[in-house]
């Protein structure tokens, strides 16, 4: 089926001036929407010629994610009829935003973490890597200085030995920093390691034990 879908979709591209297809960019994803198609039965979503969603009458919207930021992508739309005969096409060209830059969050409340925690201020830049692709760098700037706070280690370095609390490494460093902000214990632990890392180009999760 996603054969003749693509198919179809190429033959009708001279539609496309008619087609009732918004695309708004948001980052690292793009939210579609689209008014109703009389007598439809599908919508069809691609990008970059792959195939994404067949979506059924009732659904009018749909946001791609998981995106490369400050990328542009190829967007095509088709409704269709129970025979999947095209009624309306859309083939746009859209550019993702991204999270670079740097963001400020005020805490208003009492629960500061002793004082700790009355601002946070953190840089977000993309990154690339040819095994995970692009991914957020996120950054706590402190005293002037950037401390990278995920992911601790480089994608495909990372460590899996303990590393000491004192330890006089970057990543030791830039463990100590956020934890001094974040950490509502007022024991510090001896060591840690990173159990695992998972990487996307719009979210960077790592698990650490200590």
């Amino acid at each position: 089926m996603k054969k003749i879908a693509a198919m179809m979709l190429i033959i009708a591209v001279s539609f496309s001036a008619f087609a009732a297809l918004s695309v708004r960019s948001l980052a690292n994803s793009l939210a579609l929407e689209w008014d109703e198609v009389e007598d439809v039965v599908w919508y069809d979503i691609y990008m970059d010629d792959g195939f994404i969603a067949r979506l059924d009458s009732s659904q009018l919207s749909f946001t791609v994610e998981n995106l490369e930021g400050n990328r542009e992508y190829k967007v095509s739309w088709a409704a269709r009829d129970g025979e999947n005969n095209n009624l309306d096409v859309s083939i746009q060209k859209c550019r993702t935003l991204s999270w670079d830059g740097e963001y400020r969050w005020v805490n208003t409340s009492d629960d500061d973490n002793r004082g700790k925690m009355k601002t946070l201020t953190m840089r977000v830049k993309s990154a690339y890597n040819p095994e995970y692709g692009q991914y957020p760098e996120i950054y706590v700037l402190r005293d002037g200085k950037e401390y990278r706070f995920f992911p601790i280690f480089n994608p495909g370095e990372e460590k899996g030995s303990w590393i000491e609390w004192d330890d006089d490494s970057y990543y030791a460093e830039s463990y100590r920093k956020c934890a001094e902000l974040i950490n509502r214990s007022p024991v510090n632990p001896s060591r840690w390691k990173l159990n695992s890392m998972r990487i996307s180009p719009s979210e960077v999760f790592f698990f650490r034990k200590q």
